[in-house]
């Protein structure tokens, strides 16, 4: 994945998604390259899902659940979107945070609604971006 991101398709794909008006004014094909970049994601998706399948040699309905995808989603946001490792991280943190407060309390999902809520008040680009902003500020 990290090639395929680094690759100039990639790069491409990433110019597509953050200046569509001056790609779609040059040679690029909007549309097309989103639609691969799609196809992509989805072949990556579906690794990813059969090797959870193989992994716990059971899938159950409540494995794709809303509630999951949802999970799945919020920390990709929490970690950084974007980034090759944000999911990693933002996975990292929120079932340790979990794990944490739910030992001491009920509530734990109220908890970590108000830790989302605040991730997306003072770091909007995830806890990758807001390190990486934080390295950049004490390097200068």
């Amino acid at each position: 994945m990290w090639r395929f991101v680094r690759s100039p398709f990639g790069l491409t794909l990433l110019a597509s998604a953050t200046v569509k008006a001056a790609c779609a004014a040059s040679v690029t094909i909007v549309s097309v390259h989103l639609f691969v970049g799609f196809t992509v994601s989805g072949f990556f998706a579906g690794v990813a899902g059969a090797l959870y399948a193989m992994f716990n040699n059971f899938v159950s309905p409540s494995t794709v659940a809303l509630a999951q995808s949802v999970e799945g989603v919020l920390m990709m946001i929490a970690g950084g979107v974007g980034t090759l490792f944000g999911g990693f991280v933002g996975a990292a943190a929120i079932i340790a945070l979990e794990n944490i407060v739910s030992a001491y309390t009920e509530r734990w999902q109220t908890v970590l609604g108000v830790t989302f809520i605040l991730i997306m008040i003072f770091a909007p680009e995830g806890i990758i971006g807001k390190l990486r902003a934080i390295l950049a500020r004490s390097l200068r």
